[in-house]
């Protein structure tokens, strides 16, 4: 209605439900989460489908990265590392997504050093965006 008074901290078109999810997505350390939202599709629901994904696929990844480096297969680990820069990208983890992209270019270059140095360090931000991301996916 014209003229009725809205509560100082809401806003007539927002969802309590929404902010209150949104507020709680903000808290993922190293993630820009209104960057993830809009490049999933703008929607708190669109974005937490994509960071349930991005779980399961780091899941699925560290342990084949693990297993490149072993064997030196340059390949299939520029490979992988690719794909985890793009959905880190995509979730707005911008520093992780940049990680991946230094080490895409050693895995290229074929740069054992960068590898050996930095993939640690990449796997434990992986790990700690995941165990952050999926406390807040539950209900």
């Amino acid at each position: 209605m014209p003229g009725t008074a809205v509560p100082f901290g809401f806003h007539r078109n927002r969802n309590p439900v929404e902010e209150d999810a949104r507020s709680r997505l903000s808290e993922i350390t190293g993630v820009n989460t209104q960057a993830g939202i809009a490049n999933t599709g703008g929607s708190i629901d669109g974005y937490k489908q994509i960071l349930a994904i991005f779980c399961v696929d780091a899941d699925n990844r560290i342990p084949q990265i693990k297993l490149a480096m072993e064997e030196g297969n340059y390949k299939q680990y520029t490979i992988l590392v690719h794909a985890l820069k793009g959905a880190c990208r995509i979730i707005g983890a911008e520093a992780a997504g940049g990680l991946a992209a230094r080490l895409e270019e050693a895995g290229r270059a074929e740069d054992r050093t960068v590898i050996d140095e930095e993939t640690g360090l990449f796997l434990t931000q992986l790990d700690a965006l995941k165990r952050q991301i999926a406390p807040l996916l539950e209900g």
